[in-house]
């Protein structure tokens, strides 16, 4: 259903013969756009005029609920306003320029301005600049992505970068009907800042630039790269990242871990993750309060063969755990074995501790 109050189309060349289209600039300004779809009845749903579509919460189909937030099975936008500056189809893609685009959606989400372009056609996307603008947040988009870059053949090289300053008003509404209140109401006061790149193809993908920061909580690097993504017997993977905290009070609240866990702040964990074929590993260090621990990690998918050791000193457990008594813990901790269903008969576990203090 839709209430447009204009829609304003100039500059249009249309050519049937040989396929293409071109509009120099569409204008649109309209009170309510209303989508719904759902995928588990083969019944049509009824005919109602646009004003049910617009105030009635149970309409097309008897037993339909309105999902509480974003869904791709239901829109309902109000105070619509579009501008285009450009827009060509033709027989090898579609091409759009994006000036303005204003609305608020029905879970809470307000978009208060957009402006790029997008070019698609048969050899694939590009997006040379795409900007999101939410009341108190910015969202930015750069891609080149051609399909051959994601196929086995890999001859294609993608590059995409993404960036993003959402405050907390902006990521609650985003998150409506995917989180539990609480854990709206335990978002970050600041909100979060994301930034990505991303290079290559199938055959060597590269994530040159990773980083998420929520102010005054926690600061999460990631870079690294992987060769052969579509082959399970040749797939390699070796990724590194870092995590800092700042406040771990706020980090727990955030994770819904209050009472259960505890992060002191000021605490580091550095790691490497890799992969080879279907054997996996990670090597970790924890350094939090004054005490450390070292993880090495491996698995193997296919073999069922797993193995971990683990060495600390110092590790301020009491403060991990809260309530659990315990002092420091230095010494060491070695796993072994095969099966990952400890259950079966062909399952085997060795386990190994050296405890130097507890």
């Amino acid at each position: 259903g839709a209430d447009i109050t204009q829609a304003t189309l100039r500059g249009g060349d249309f050519h049937t013969g040989t396929g293409r289209y071109a509009v120099g600039k569409i204008d649109v300004d309209g009170r309510a756009l209303t989508y719904a779809t759902r995928h588990d009845t083969l019944s049509a749903p009824s005919s109602l005029p646009n004003e049910a579509f617009r105030r009635s919460r149970q309409w097309l189909w008897a037993d339909y609920a309105v999902p509480e937030g974003l869904s791709a099975d239901y829109l309902a936008l109000t105070g619509l306003r579009m501008t285009v500056d450009s827009l060509v189809t033709d027989a090898d893609g579609l091409s759009l320029r994006l000036s303005q685009l204003a609305f608020a959606a029905h879970g809470g989400l307000r978009v208060t301005g957009a402006e790029g372009s997008v070019r698609m056609d048969s050899r694939g996307i590009r997006v040379p600049q795409l900007t999101l603008r939410l009341p108190e947040s910015t969202l930015t988009a750069r891609a080149d992505i051609p399909y051959a870059a994601l196929d086995s053949a890999a001859r294609g090289t993608m590059d995409v970068r993404l960036s993003s300053a959402i405050r907390r008003s902006d990521l609650a509404a985003l998150l409506t009907g995917y989180v539990t209140p609480d854990d709206l109401a335990a978002l970050p006061d600041d909100g979060m800042t994301l930034g990505v790149r991303v290079t290559g193809n199938m055959a060597h993908l590269a994530i040159e630039e990773g980083t998420l920061a929520v102010p005054r909580c926690l600061t999460l690097t990631v870079g690294g790269s992987g060769t052969d993504l579509m082959d399970d017997a040749r797939r390699t993977l070796d990724l590194r990242l870092e995590v800092n905290v700042a406040d771990g009070t706020r980090l727990t609240r955030f994770a819904g871990m209050e009472g259960t866990v505890s992060v002191p702040s000021a605490s580091r964990l550095k790691g490497r993750l890799t992969a080879r074929a279907t054997a996996y590993a990670a090597d970790l260090m924890l350094s939090a309060a004054g005490g450390s621990m070292t993880t090495r990690l491996k698995a193997d998918m296919q073999t069922e063969q797993y193995a971990a050791t683990a060495t600390a000193r110092a590790l301020p457990l009491g403060r991990l755990l809260p309530g659990s008594g315990l002092s420091p813990f230095s010494g060491s901790v070695k796993v072994a074995g095969r099966g990952f269903d400890p259950t079966a008969l062909a399952s085997r576990l060795m386990a190994e501790a050296d405890i130097e203090r507890l």
